[in-house]
Order: C-alpha cells, then sequence, then structure tokens
C-alpha cells in the first residue's frame, strides 16, 4: 500500500508540474544572436511554441486596432508590452500582443480584453510566439488568456537615432535595429518623404 501511494504522489506530482509554466520573458521571446542577426535571421527561438510571458502594456489598447474583414467584429486588437525586469526600451525588450485567436468553431475571434487595457497596466499573457512579416508576435490562446496582475507608471519612449533601423538606403539594419523592434521609440528630425 505504501508503494502504491508512493507512485501515485509522484505520479500527481509530475501532472501538475507538466501543467504549470513558467513565464518566459519578452526579452527571452525577442533575442536573436549577433552572428544570427548579422545573417539576416531574425527568427524568435520560441517561435511556434506555447509561452506564458509578462509585461508592462505601452500604449492604451484601443489604439491599435486594425480592420478585418476576416476576424468577427470587423477588426484585429493589438498591444505591445515590456519586459519586466527593465525600466527602459530596447536590447530586445519589447513584442506585440496580437489580438486575434481561433474559436473551437474555427472561426477568427478579437481578443476584446486587449481594448481596455491602459499603458502601465502589467499583463500575463498566455500564446503561441508567431511571426508576422518578419515581426515577432505573440498571439493569445483566446480572450481569458490575457490578465492584468498589477499597474504601474506608463513606460516612455526612448530616443533613437533612425540609422539605428535602417541604412540609407531604407534597408532594415538586423545588427542594430532589431534589438528595437516591439518597442516605443522617438525619432527626431527626421522628414516623411514618401508614404507607401
Amino acid at each position: 500500500m505504501k508503494k502504491q501511494l508512493t507512485i501515485l504522489i509522484t505520479g500527481l506530482f509530475v501532472v501538475t508540474l507538466s501543467f504549470a509554466q513558467t513565464a518566459v520573458s519578452v526579452r527571452d521571446i525577442q533575442f536573436v544572436s549577433p552572428t544570427d542577426l548579422a545573417n539576416c535571421k531574425d527568427l524568435s527561438s520560441y517561435d511556434d511554441q506555447e509561452i506564458k510571458t509578462i509585461g508592462i502594456v505601452m500604449h492604451d489598447g484601443n489604439l491599435t486596432e486594425l480592420a478585418s474583414g476576416s476576424v468577427n467584429g470587423g477588426y484585429r486588437p493589438g498591444v505591445h508590452i515590456l519586459d519586466t525586469s527593465s525600466g527602459g526600451m530596447g536590447d530586445f525588450r519589447g513584442v506585440q500582443i496580437h489580438g486575434v485567436y481561433t474559436d473551437g468553431a474555427g472561426q477568427s475571434q478579437p481578443v476584446s480584453k486587449l481594448d481596455n487595457l491602459v499603458a502601465g497596466m502589467i499583463i500575463e499573457v498566455t500564446g503561441e510566439v508567431g511571426n508576422y512579416q518578419g515581426e515577432t508576435q505573440v498571439f493569445p490562446s483566446d480572450n481569458s488568456s490575457v490578465n492584468v496582475i498589477g499597474s504601474i507608471t506608463a513606460p516612455s519612449a526612448q530616443v533613437i537615432d533612425l540609422g539605428k533601423l535602417n541604412d540609407n538606403t531604407r534597408t532594415n539594419n538586423y545588427v542594430t535595429g532589431e534589438e528595437w523592434e516591439g518597442s516605443f521609440v522617438q525619432l527626431n528630425n527626421v522628414t516623411v518623404v514618401s508614404v507607401s
């Protein structure tokens, strides 16, 4: 009996551990080695993996809705979050939370919880890391996969030089620009020459 009880307790402990998910930092999700960046490889090492992460909301949630005919409600919400380990931008500390999930009927639904977020809220998100047109994003599993767990002062933009992001031919500069992906930045003394 004692042996069976020990086996049962061990089995329950293993099952419990398998469901407990440790949070992955935003920086760990975003980080790409200098060698990979020099070779124009910017894919997250967590791509296609289910993760839980915690971050500080950089902007109010209702400011980034994109019109979409493929999502119920006609829009795609989103926010960007900052790694909680730092008070500043850059160094791979920002990521986009892309607010669309697929429900049990195979329909695309907006993660409407994102609409109510306010800059400075600390949120916990469970979802899959993915990539859209070169940008790493976290796709929440469903509407209940985004939870507010605290609040602090809203993050401020970091002033950076445009040359960190693009070279003179408007080509992305992976080596110095990738760390700013998903961050809240301010560009000074620039002139818009065309909009495409």
